[in-house]
């Protein structure tokens, strides 16, 4: 951003927008189905529209999941790595665990 008092000016559009639209969606659904929305709202839908919002959104939700969790894998794995650089260096008994049970320190 060029200029950064823009700053506050850029938010306070994005949310009258997102405010704006939540509202004009909210309104038309209650207004088409009334007071038998379904929760979600997406089943109120017909069956083919469901299967096609459904089939859309499922691999954004598994990505976006797969995301959140390797991103603080990648942290916890390099945490463990400067606590315990080496296996020696591990203060746990590796002797008497069955290895399929040792993964790492």
């Amino acid at each position: 951003m060029r200029n950064q008092r823009d700053y506050k000016k850029a938010v306070l559009l994005c949310q009258g927008f997102v405010t704006c639209f939540y509202l004009a969606i909210g309104i038309a659904v209650y207004a088409m189905a009334g007071q038998y929305v379904a929760s979600p709202a997406l089943g109120t839908a017909g069956v083919l529209l469901k299967r096609i919002a459904y089939g859309l959104s499922l691999p954004g939700l598994l990505a976006s999941g797969v995301i959140y969790a390797h991103l603080p894998a990648k942290y916890v794995s390099l945490f463990s790595r400067t606590i315990f650089p080496t296996p020696s260096a591990c203060p746990y008994s590796l002797q008497r665990v069955p290895p399929l049970l040792v993964t790492s320190c």
